[in-house]
């Protein structure tokens, strides 16, 4: 089973069509969707000469000219033998205005243009979508198909500045960011279940997620300055994972399969088109296996926290399918600390 691109091309060409204020604004979560409300064309038109300089992506044999990693938090990010540099603009936005600022515009699209100078594979065949509720986290997309089954590709690049990873060329204030130098990107790269794509007139409007979790709020703990919301998507995200790791594999702090937007996602960190392409059947098989037993996995999360002793999950875990287990033979990951003396992982070989 093969998965294939839909037709996210003649779309995002419609897209870009117009000029900058085409789509009306950005991409947030409103009950079960993502609305998509402003692409920047610059950006777009950036990504798009890509697929006139290569010949469809590197060979998924050829090197990359980047290291997969993990901080101590469990956040992913990609290191790169060069620097590349994210000017300061306004900390504060307008969420009424669908538009990016023009200080903000023009930072991403600086760092977009260094970025596709350093790994252009990463960002091919996608189309670049604006938050205004998260306008540092400026995200790109692309739509496959398999089986009948839309999936969303979703791509977050991390701006925000990080003490640990970054250097300050010049101070912020409380109204603008520091300008800061690095060679690390924090990202998150995930696919994500449709239920159906919105468009109108020829453009793409929302993604409405197929959320199979039916809620992951459960209540609060502590009193006062000390209350503390409690979630589910974490235990979630591993009892999800934890089903297709076979015992003995140290996997942490990579969970392949998380419930986000109270769906069935997959987490990709082998990036670009040709890992895209291996990585979706990953999640179609997982989603078939999983959707019929989330209900259970609810019930038993509701009464104890994920352990890998749970009756539930030891008997779905011996209902797996012994395939998932070649998947991870050669997987590979090591521990190290940073020059803070904070642990760090590297990831030398993913399951794809």
């Amino acid at each position: 089973m093969s998965a294939a691109p839909t037709d996210h091309d003649a779309l995002r060409e419609r897209l870009m069509e117009g000029g900058r204020g085409s789509i009306v604004t950005a991409v947030q979560q409103l009950h079960s969707a993502i609305k998509v409300t402003y692409s920047d064309p610059e950006i777009n038109a950036m990504i798009g000469r890509l697929s006139g300089e290569s010949s469809g992506g590197e060979p998924e044999t050829a090197p990359v000219p980047y290291t997969r990693h993990f901080t101590q938090n469990e956040e992913f990010f990609i290191r790169f033998p060069a620097e590349h540099v994210v000017d300061s603009c306004p900390i504060h936005h307008d969420v009424r205005s669908g538009a990016p600022g023009p200080e903000n515009g023009e930072m991403v699209r600086k760092v977009v243009r260094q970025l596709l100078r350093l790994a252009p594979a990463v960002f091919e065949g996608l189309t670049h979508v604006f938050d205004p509720a998260d306008v540092f986290r400026p995200a790109f997309f692309r739509l496959y198909k398999m089986s009948g089954r839309t999936y969303l590709y979703l791509l977050h690049l991390d701006l925000h500045y990080r003490p640990s990873l970054h250097t300050v060329i010049s101070r912020g204030s409380n109204d603008f960011t520091p300008t800061y130098t690095t060679n690390a990107l924090l990202i998150e790269s995930d696919f994500v279940p449709l239920e159906h794509v919105e468009t109108e007139s020829g453009k793409i409007r929302g993604f409405h997620i197929e959320r199979a979790v039916s809620e992951t709020w459960i209540g609060e703990s502590g009193r006062g300055y000390f209350v503390q919301g409690i979630w589910l998507d974490r235990d979630i995200t591993r009892f999800f994972s934890r089903l297709f790791v076979p015992a003995g594999v140290r996997a942490y702090p990579y969970y392949p399969f998380t419930c986000k937007y109270r769906a069935i996602c997959h987490s990709v960190v082998t990036l670009g088109e040709p890992a895209r392409r291996t990585s979706l059947p990953l999640l179609h098989a997982a989603r078939e296996f999983l959707l019929p037993r989330v209900k259970e996995i609810e019930r038993a999360l509701q009464k104890a926290e994920f352990n890998d002793r749970l009756p539930s999950f030891l008997d779905m875990r011996s209902q797996v399918p012994e395939k998932w287990r070649d998947l991870w033979s050669a997987f590979s990951l090591r521990m190290y600390l940073n020059e803070d003396d904070q642990r760090e992982y590297e990831l030398e070989r993913g399951i794809v």
